[in-house]
C-alpha cells in the first residue's frame, strides 16, 4: 500500500513536543471525525469537513456568534502564575462582558477580597486590600496585567478567557485547511509585520479554538492553549486556559472550577471607586508599583 502522507508531521508550528522559534501548541482534542483513526494510521491527510469554511469573514462570523451568546460571564477558577515571588496559585472570581469588560477578584483562603481589578473597556482600577492602595488609569494592556499577568487589551483578555482567538480590528484574514492535524488555520496579517494565527479543530457544527498565538519578526509575542472543553449554556467552553508570553516569567495558567454565562451583571460591576479614606494613585505603563501580592507563594 502506497503511504499518502507522513504521520506524525506537526506542520508549520514547530517540531513536536519542543518549543523553540516558532513557538508550542500543546494540543490534546482532535475533531472526531469518522475517518480519522484510519487517516491517521496510514498517514493520510485529512479532508475537510462538507461545507468548510473558506474565507476569514466567515470564520470570524461564526465565532463572533459564540461571543455574543457568552453574555455576562460569571466564573471561579484556580488560577497560578509566576510572580516576583515564585510560582503564585490562589482563587480567583472571573467576570466578563464582551466585547471588552472585566474584572477580576482575588479572594483569601476564607473567601476575603485581597485584590479587585475591573475594566469597563477605557478606564481600569485596582483595588489592592492588603496593601490599602488604590489605583487607575487607562485600560492599556500593561494596566489590565497588573493582577493576572495577561498582557491584552479588555477585548483580547475577554476572548482567550471564553476559549476564542482575539482579533485585530481591521486586519486581513484568511482560512486554510491544514489536513495533517484536521483543524483549519485561521490568520490575520498586521501592519507592523507581525501575525495572529489560531488552529480551530470543527467539531460537527461547532468550532473549538485548541490554540492561537501572536508572532512577530523575533518568534511567538504570546501564545493561548485552550483544553477541557465542557457544555455550558449550550456553548463549548474552557475548563483551562494556559498563556504564555515571551516577555513574562512564566505561563499564567487558569483552570475553571465552576462556569456560568448570560448571567445578567449589573452595570456597575465594571468600575470601582476609590475606597474612603486610602491613597489612590494614577498608572500608566510607565508607573512602577509594588506587586499586588495575592495567593500562595510555592
Amino acid at each position: 500500500m502506497k503511504e499518502c502522507g507522513k504521520f506524525g508531521k506537526c506542520g508549520k508550528f514547530g517540531r513536536c513536543g519542543k518549543s523553540g522559534r516558532s513557538g508550542r501548541f500543546a494540543l490534546h482534542a482532535l475533531p472526531a471525525l469518522p475517518a480519522l483513526p484510519a487517516l491517521l494510521l496510514l498517514g493520510c491527510p485529512i479532508p475537510p469537513p462538507q461545507n468548510a469554511i473558506e474565507d476569514g469573514a466567515t470564520m470570524e462570523a461564526r465565532l463572533g456568534r459564540v461571543a455574543d451568546a457568552v453574555g455576562d460571564l460569571r466564573a471561579e477558577a484556580k488560577a497560578e502564575q509566576v510572580t516576583e515571588r515564585g510560582p503564585v496559585k490562589g482563587l480567583i472570581y472571573v467576570f466578563l462582558r464582551g466585547p471588552d469588560r472585566i474584572r477580576f477578584d482575588a479572594m483569601s483562603p476564607v473567601d476575603t477580597p485581597l485584590a479587585v481589578l475591573v475594566s469597563d473597556g477605557t478606564e481600569f482600577a485596582l483595588h489592592d486590600v492588603g496593601a490599602n492602595r488604590y489605583y487607575f488609569g487607562a485600560a492599556s494592556p500593561c494596566n489590565i496585567a497588573r493582577l493576572i499577568r495577561l498582557p491584552l487589551d479588555g477585548a483580547a483578555v475577554f476572548r482567550v478567557l471564553v476559549g476564542l482567538p482575539p482579533l485585530v480590528p481591521g486586519a486581513p484574514s484568511t482560512v486554510t485547511w491544514d489536513g495533517d492535524g484536521g483543524w483549519y488555520v485561521y490568520r490575520q496579517e498586521v501592519e507592523d509585520g507581525s501575525f495572529l494565527e489560531a488552529r480551530i479543530a470543527p467539531l460537527g457544527d461547532e468550532l473549538d479554538t485548541l490554540a492561537v498565538r501572536l508572532v512577530d519578526n523575533g518568534g511567538t509575542v504570546w501564545e493561548a492553549v485552550f483544553e477541557d472543553r465542557r457544555e455550558v449554556g449550550g456553548l463549548r467552553l474552557p475548563g483551562h486556559v494556559r498563556f504564555t508570553a515571551r516577555d513574562a516569567e512564566g505561563p499564567v495558567e487558569v483552570w475553571y472550577t465552576s462556569l456560568e454565562t448570560d448571567v445578567g451583571l449589573p452595570d456597575d460591576a465594571w468600575t470601582y471607586p476609590p475606597p474612603e479614606g486610602i491613597p489612590s494613585e494614577e498608572v500608566g505603563c510607565g508607573t512602577a508599583m509594588e506587586p499586588v501580592e495575592w495567593g500562595t507563594a510555592e
